[in-house]
């Protein structure tokens, strides 16, 4: 299998947290996308069924998403990332606040934070994908792009740790109630 091509995908680290019978979860998450640009904008994110933040956002049907910026501590992508919150309490190392939701984020490392809602319903379908095969693929001037360089990384514009993908080099269109969530908007 050549995952070369594939291996060139830009994503961003987030932490989701939520809180469920008087506890705090979280984990990191790299899978956070804005699907559409409505109001308000809805987003998709993947959950291993199994962890401790999957069954507690089901149960409280809310979320805290922190974007983490690129200089986030590493104590914080290992803490959420690698331990699990049935056997610790991942959240009593950092300080923290919480959403009107209940939800709990931390303000140290990020980028930006969003308050969101489950909804399972929805305009739609979130589709999933089994690997088959992969391509290298060329720049727009017909080069092969070099080992690291991904095409969204040479864009200018809104950033790729901004979740509204708008790539746009007039800015981000990404807000929430108002507040514009793009570093770079």
């Amino acid at each position: 299998m050549n995952n070369a091509a594939y291996k060139k995908l830009d994503y961003s680290l987030s932490l989701i947290s939520t809180a469920a019978d008087g506890k705090n979860f979280g984990c990191i998450i790299n899978s956070l996308h804005q699907v559409t640009s409505s109001r308000p904008p809805k987003f998709t994110l993947s959950l291993n069924n199994d962890s401790a933040t999957s069954a507690a956002l089901k149960k409280s049907g809310v979320a805290a998403v922190t974007l983490l910026s690129q200089d986030a501590d590493e104590k914080i992508v290992n803490e959420f990332g690698y331990k699990s919150g049935r056997a610790i309490d991942k959240f009593a190392a950092f300080p923290f606040e919480k959403d009107e939701n209940g939800c709990p984020w931390l303000r140290e490392g990020m980028v930006s934070r969003l308050s969101l809602r489950v909804t399972e319903t929805g305009r739609h379908r979130l589709v999933y994908l089994v690997y088959l095969r992969t391509d290298r693929g060329r720049s727009a001037g017909g080069r092969r792009l070099p080992d690291g360089q991904s095409a969204r990384k040479s864009w200018q514009g809104c950033p790729a740790c901004c979740p509204c993908l708008s790539r746009s080099r007039a800015g981000c269109r990404l807000e929430v109630h108002g507040l514009r969530l793009c570093p770079a908007g």
